[in-house]
């Protein structure tokens, strides 16, 4: 563990940060889920793991930790990799534990699945593929949307019914979209889109 100071911030081909990044981001949230299901994972064990990811992050903005700073560099931006390092999984972590924590089980796994495969989807479609802007917010990608809210509503269903997976998905991506230049700047996506889609959900009976 050295001071922090000057290292190169890029690892790997740059253009494809944003892919892997996404790539990593819904296979962190499969696994979760996954862990959960197999009661491998409960609220406890998730608050430790978020605890010691956050101390770890408030450790690495002062000190490089070799090895992992290069792993991180592999998929993190680089604004975060200066000012939050693993911001993307810290996060990812903590709206999982909020949907552990307020909502009956499979709710909260269908809930972790949709952020988990609705973020990805958005982010790599639209950035890699989108050509349609999205109407109702200019930044986003109409096509990444759209098959984001196909592919939530897929995965969703190994825990719930076609009716909450459909609504749960389409819903909390939406407002994701909606709400991505004003209220993510609060709160970050990955808790926003698993506590709207749990609401849904709940709200659904």
């Amino acid at each position: 563990m050295i001071p922090k100071g000057d290292v190169r911030e890029t690892v790997g081909r740059p253009e494809y940060k944003e892919l892997r990044r996404q790539i990593a981001h819904m296979f962190m949230g499969i696994l979760i889920v996954l862990l959960l299901k197999l009661q491998f994972l409960n609220q406890e064990i998730l608050f430790l793991i978020l605890i010691g990811g956050g101390i770890l992050s408030l450790v690495m903005c002062k000190y490089h930790i070799p090895v992992l700073h290069k792993v991180l560099a592999y998929f993190e931006r680089p604004h975060d990799l200066k000012h939050f390092p693993g911001k993307g999984s810290f996060f990812l972590v903590l709206g999982s534990l909020l949907a552990v924590v307020f909502f009956q089980r499979d709710i909260a796994m269908a809930a972790i699945t949709i952020m988990a495969v609705g973020d990805a989807i958005t982010a790599v479609i639209g950035t890699y593929f989108g050509k349609i802007k999205n109407p109702l917010n200019p930044s986003k990608h109409l096509e990444g949307t759209l098959l984001a809210i196909v592919f939530s509503t897929i995965a969703a269903l190994f825990f719930v019914d076609f009716e909450k997976a459909f609504w749960a998905s389409a819903v909390s991506i939406i407002f994701e979209s909606l709400s991505i230049r004003y209220i993510s700047r609060v709160i970050d996506d990955n808790v926003m889109i698993p506590l709207v889609a749990g609401v849904v959900m709940t709200w659904m009976g």
